[in-house]
């Protein structure tokens, strides 16, 4: 009887979460996006965009995660009524991503976002100018030459992200990996 109760309170609680899957594919869901997640063909920022994932969509994780444009990418199949899609995701935007795994080989001039909400990267510096890419917690920046600029009181620096010169908000970066 003993025995019985206890397997059934093991199947009724949630199965733990890691930063990678282990070995299998794991089911999740998108969590923290509410306008949507991209799926891309490969991991990559400015890598073709096959799809658009909604919040609290299901998604199938496969493989280990890698490190791509200072986010950790995830491959995910999807399913719906039109088909599978499989593509690249931003891990940090999955239900099972473990915000404990920092990177290796941080270059000692990197910094990381470190705003709960992501970060908005620009084209110019200013809160008024336009958004290239939305960037989740624990992005890395890598910065881009060595001035800071001010805009609408507060300090802005340039960042290479994806190949492009961008501009971010200090306000929202530290130089340790955010936990």
């Amino acid at each position: 009887m003993l025995l019985a109760v206890l397997l059934m309170v093991a199947l009724l609680l949630p199965a733990p979460v890691c930063a990678e899957p282990r070995g299998a594919a794991e089911w999740t869901y998108v969590s923290g996006a509410r306008l949507g997640l991209r799926l891309h063909a490969e991991p990559g920022l400015s890598t073709e965009f096959l799809l658009l994932l909604n919040q609290g969509e299901d998604v199938r994780a496969q493989g280990a995660p890698v490190f791509v444009d200072g986010l950790w990418w995830t491959e995910v199949r999807v399913d719906r009524r039109a088909g599978s899609y499989t593509g690249w995701v931003s891990a940090a935007y999955l239900a099972n991503y473990d915000r404990t795994v920092a990177p290796t080989d941080v270059p000692s001039d990197g910094v990381f976002v470190s705003s709960s909400g992501g970060l908005n990267l620009r084209r110019a510096a200013g809160t008024d100018r336009e958004i290239v890419y939305r960037v989740p917690l624990g992005t890395l920046l890598q910065p881009a030459d060595d001035g800071v600029r001010w805009s609408g009181g507060r300090p802005w620096r340039q960042y290479l992200v994806a190949g492009e010169r961008l501009w971010a908000a200090e306000d929202y970066l530290q130089s340790t990996w955010p936990r």
